[in-house]
């Protein structure tokens, strides 16, 4: 997974109901490596 474009998607995310997504997509995206 491009990390760059990854992280951009999770300062989108990071706010209000979204955080708690982006926490899980930070998860499985470690589990990616």
């Amino acid at each position: 997974m491009n990390t760059r474009i990854y992280f951009k998607l999770t300062k989108k995310l990071n706010s209000g109901l979204g955080y708690e997504y982006n926490k899980i997509l930070w998860i499985v995206g470690k589990s990616e490596w």
